[in-house]
């Protein structure tokens, strides 16, 4: 009788080690997730970050022309043409000016010496066609700028930065799944349905068949609060006396898992 109970108690310290072992893995496991889950965040908004200027760029890209165009027209030109003369003719020259004396016929040189100012204009009347056949080579770079928010790949960029912020606010624990006041909200069409939530377990079927219901009535359905419920449902187990774990499975912890997908 006596080792009867030596050997009960040397076998629930050994649970209580076995328990105490697993409660420190799992502790540095939810710690590991915990930052893994931090850095997906921090990640993710980067992401949006780039998402959202990604949506203002304006992308120039040079167009090179490199070819002859022939031109061939005719340029009818029916104008008048005001001509206007602003200038001064000097005058510098010898006249001989015929001078009578005393019945004699006298030429006389007369020095003359002036300017004359012009200032006037003059109409002229151009009607003419004027036939032109050549050829014009180009060789040049012409710069288009295309905006990325006016062509349609802006559709899908705003499609990803949504999905990246639903993600994001799923992720940070914040139960807030909106996104930017500066994002148009989309069509019923192109709207995500709910996720539901579903648990799975390891247990046998017929404690699954049992038991998933009656949890999943439980869980709320924001990812939040679901997130949660793993823990609660570890602690709850670690906690457990071990005359009873011992009695049902001994040395086994029932995981649940939970996870979302789409409807």
């Amino acid at each position: 009788m006596m080792r009867r109970h030596d050997s009960t108690r040397r076998s629930i310290w050994v649970l209580w080690v076995v328990v105490i072992i697993l409660l420190i893995m799992n502790t540095a496991l939810l710690f590991a997730l915990n930052q893994a889950r931090l850095t997906a965040v921090e990640s993710l908004d980067k992401v949006e970050t780039i998402l959202k200027r990604l949506s203002a760029e304006v992308i120039v890209y040079n167009v090179a022309i490199n070819q002859a165009i022939p031109v061939k027209t005719n340029v009818p030109i029916n104008q008048t043409i005001s001509v206007p003369i602003n200038t001064v003719i000097p005058i510098d020259q010898k006249m001989q000016v015929p001078f009578d004396m005393l019945g004699n016929e006298v030429l006389l040189d007369v020095p003359l010496k002036v300017d004359f100012p012009i200032e006037t204009t003059i109409p002229v009347d151009f009607n003419e066609t004027i036939n032109v056949d050549t050829v014009v080579e180009l060789n040049t770079s012409v710069p288009v700028e295309i905006a990325i928010g006016q062509t349609s790949l802006a559709g899908y960029l705003q499609q990803a930065r949504r999905d990246v912020v639903q993600l994001r606010n799923q992720l940070s624990l914040s139960g807030d799944t909106s996104v930017s006041e500066d994002m148009p909200e989309l069509s019923e069409a192109e709207s995500k349905p709910e996720p539901e939530t579903i648990v799975e377990t390891n247990t046998p079927a017929d404690e699954t068949a049992n038991e998933a219901p009656r949890l999943k009535s439980r869980l709320p359905r924001q990812l939040t609060k679901v997130q949660t419920q793993p823990f609660r449902i570890a602690w709850g187990c670690v906690l457990m006396p071990i005359g009873r774990c011992s009695r049902a499975q001994p040395g086994l912890i029932t995981v649940w898992i939970v996870r979302t997908r789409n409807e």
